[in-house]
């Protein structure tokens, strides 16, 4: 993983596309919480969850080659299988962004799946989410292997987040390379799915402060980095700074349950 640098470059940012970045925001906020959600006068105020934290799960590669980035078949099943059967309840990020800024209502014990890339593999890591129940989010640069019809199915049955246009370095970039890679990318992939795309995730987890702003620029309300931790829920959690835990193909379920901060295996 890329370590998070921060301050390389200063920010250049007209004040138009400021503006229209925060009108952007706006519309998306409301679209999240009038698409997915029950109204926030409804819900019990600073409604949270019995859970302390929520672990964001990276895979990237399904195959028989273990590594840091991927698992096999068998793997991903049994670690499926002992989620379900331990009570956890697969989420997506816009349930996840409810619950930590809206005062909506997690799971028990609350999990986000989420597989990175857009490879030809992510179609088993969908089969096996299929074969569970479970939903998942899918990190998609503008290469991903899948037509516009399996990624509107992607968003249908789980979430679909950006990953830039290249699955750039962003760290190594300046302010206009890093929106353009982010809000090109974005403009894909809502052109493809009709509405709007609201998650983001740092390729290799690199980002900078001006990294940071071209995500909020083109008009996204949450990002993800790697950090190897659950989220707290304590309201500490920077929205554009959101942990997740690589999958690492040595990983046994016993593992992957303490990574997630469980311990009852």
């Amino acid at each position: 993983m890329v370590l998070s640098t921060t301050g390389r470059r200063p920010l250049r940012r007209g004040g138009v596309r400021a503006r229209t970045a925060l009108v952007a925001r706006a519309l998306l906020l409301a679209a999240l919480v009038v698409a997915v959600f029950t109204p926030l006068a409804e819900r019990p105020a600073g409604a949270q969850s019995a859970a302390s934290s929520v672990p964001v799960l990276i895979y990237h590669h399904i195959d028989e080659t273990l590594g840091l980035y991927g698992v096999t078949s068998q793997q991903l099943d049994a670690q499926l299988s002992w989620m379900v059967n331990a009570g956890y309840t697969a989420i997506t990020p816009s349930q996840l962004y409810w619950g930590l800024y809206q005062g909506g209502t997690l799971p028990a014990k609350p999990v986000v799946l989420s597989i990175d890339d857009g490879w030809p593999s992510a179609q088993i890591f969908m089969n096996y989410i299929a074969k569970y129940g479970l939903t998942a989010a899918y990190m998609l640069p503008n290469y991903a292997a899948f037509s516009p019809d399996q990624i509107v199915g992607m968003s249908q049955w789980g979430e679909v987040c950006g990953h830039t246009v290249d699955h750039a370095h962003l760290d190594w970039m300046g302010y206009d390379q890093q929106y353009a890679e982010v809000h090109d990318n974005k403009v894909w992939l809502e052109g493809i799915i009709g509405k709007p795309v609201t998650c983001f995730a740092y390729p290799f987890g690199g980002y900078n402060d001006s990294a940071i702003q071209a995500v909020k620029d083109s008009g996204y309300l949450m990002a993800f980095l790697c950090s190897w931790a659950p989220i707290p829920l304590d309201g500490t959690a920077n929205p554009y700074l959101l942990q997740r835990i690589n999958v690492d193909g040595a990983y046994g379920v016993s593992d992957l349950a303490h990574a997630m901060g469980d311990w009852s295996i």
